[in-house]
């Protein structure tokens, strides 16, 4: 037995009540009122064809070509206008793209990249729902029922939509369906017309070809097999042969598409920021008063990050004038806080070192991406703890005297040892010395040694060969030794010049 994909049409028809016996109660026959589904969503997906090249290479004139792959196997994921008019097209290998188009500039694909584009559309889509859904490496999906009447209808909601994607850099396919999945099908083909009623889905989703499905290529040669070019001719198949030919993923799309099926999406949740803003009631250069300004933008702040369990780790303060640029105060925290009592007392500092070309009439507050709010546990009369008071005196030093002169030191996992240790910030952030044979703080240059009769060895040698490829070849074997005045110092022996050179000391 054989069951149509649309039961509704061949339903069998209901016999009639039973008559009711003379003498005895009537049979009672209750009929459901005829379910007529309403759809409460509409969907507008943004199918993003050329991201791959749009987030790398944005108004490139030249032909460019985006590569995925190593040496003979390397194939074009992405190309530009002028490639494509060249006569590349995407999952060319590119040799065969070579041979078309003379000095293209070759592009590694970049998923970090295209993931930030996303990201960024992302953000600009919540400008006009609440409801974003991210399609990775492909789109977006916007739930807009509900924006329909605040933007004025479906067609100028589109048209800002479109022209913010494009201040993005983003080239956009956009179609609207009752469905997700319809919505992302028809945008994928370049069939932008909206589908609004969803009794219209069928006959619109019929007339596509079965790529938006993706198949394997097995299922596709099946199909085509049998003659079936597009979705309407796989409509017309009944359920159980395409579920004993092809699997019920077909089915489940096919369902999920035409609203039979439930096809839940996540929502986008944007980075959260704080921003705001504060006109001077008149303008002023004293420091004194446009920080009481700004401590009661740091006091929204707090009340901001109090509702969202958050904590902040960047802010930037803008002094607006009248005819000058922004002067801009940034503060980069160690660790995140919401106290807007600490938060003024860094900008204050801050505040003391900054020159002013002209009065100030606006000031203006804003946040990097928020942070989970992490408890920090108190004495018993809420005094703070070492750790945190310790924390607190860093980023003061770092406020009066800058980031780039407070820093700590931490270790990095490479052989070569003038190398082998980096800045960090203080308080965390980098490798412990994994190894105490070896002094953390070298010396800036190796110090050479006339002699080494006297010194005491301690361990070594440690012989060191490395760098050889990178064109800083290094043969040299390290000891540790104590010399006649009770230093301890970290020598070595060049065994490429057969000399002595001092290069750190323990403390």
């Amino acid at each position: 037995m054989t069951l149509p994909l649309f039961p509704e049409l061949t339903a069998p028809k209901e016999k009639p009540p039973p008559q009711a016996r003379h003498g005895h109660l009537s049979s009672v026959v209750v009929r459901p009122l005829p379910s007529r589904k309403t759809y409460s969503v509409l969907w507008l997906c943004l199918y993003f064809p050329d991201l791959v090249i749009e987030s790398l290479t944005p108004g490139d004139e030249r032909p460019c070509l985006v590569v995925a792959g190593e040496g003979g196997a390397a194939r074009v994921v992405g190309l530009n206008t002028r490639a494509r008019q060249a006569g590349v097209s995407t999952d060319m290998r590119l040799s065969s793209a070579l041979a078309l188009v003379k000095a293209p500039s070759l592009c590694r694909r970049d998923s970090a990249r295209e993931r930030a584009c996303l990201a960024a559309a992302a953000d600009a889509g919540m400008d006009f729902t609440g409801r974003v859904s991210v399609l990775p490496g492909e789109g977006l999906l916007l739930e807009v029922r509900g924006s329909l009447r605040l933007f004025g209808g479906l067609d100028v909601l589109k048209a800002q939509v479109l022209e913010r994607m494009e201040g993005l850099g983003l080239t956009a396919m956009a179609a609207v369906a009752p469905t997700p999945l319809a919505a992302q099908w028809l945008a994928r083909m370049g069939d932008e017309k909206p589908v609004t009623n969803p009794a219209n889905l069928p006959g619109r989703l019929g007339r596509l070809p079965l790529a938006p499905l993706r198949l394997n290529d097995k299922t596709r040669r099946s199909m085509a097999g049998i003659g079936l070019r597009r979705l309407a001719d796989l409509l017309r198949l009944p359920r159980d042969g395409i579920a004993r030919r092809w699997g019920n993923d077909v089915l489940n799309g096919l369902d999920r598409a035409l609203g039979r099926a439930p096809d839940p999406r996540i929502c986008w949740r944007g980075q959260l920021r704080f921003h705001d803003h504060m006109l001077l009631p008149a303008e002023t250069r004293n420091a004194d008063h446009l920080m009481q300004a700004a401590q009661r933008m740091l006091e929204k702040l707090h009340r901001f990050l109090r509702r969202h369990d958050s904590q902040v780790e960047w802010l930037e303060l803008g002094c607006h004038h009248h005819r000058r640029e922004t002067s801009r105060l940034r503060l980069r925290l160690l660790g995140g806080s919401s106290d807007p009592k600490h938060l003024g007392r860094l900008l204050a500092i801050r505040m003391e070192a900054l020159r002013l070309p002209e009065p100030v009439i606006e000031l203006s507050l804003q946040s990097g991406p928020l942070r989970q709010a992490v408890a920090v546990s108190r004495g018993l009369f809420m005094e703070a703890g070492d750790s945190a008071r310790k924390l607190d005196l860093l980023e003061q030093l770092r406020a009066r005297l800058g980031d780039k002169r407070v820093f700590s030191l931490a270790s990095r996992a490479v052989h070569h040892p003038e190398q082998g240790w980096c800045r960090s910030d203080p308080g965390g952030g980098g490798q412990a010395y994994p190894r105490d044979d070896r002094p953390l703080w070298l010396l800036a240059e190796p110090q050479p040694l006339k002699y080494t009769a006297g010194f005491q060895k301690v361990s070594g040698p440690e012989r060191i060969e490395t760098g050889w490829w990178q064109g800083r070849d290094i043969a040299r074997d390290y000891y540790r030794v104590v010399s006649e005045d009770g230093r301890c110092l970290w020598i070595f022996h060049d065994r490429r010049g057969n000399h002595w050179f001092m290069h750190g000391l323990f403390g």
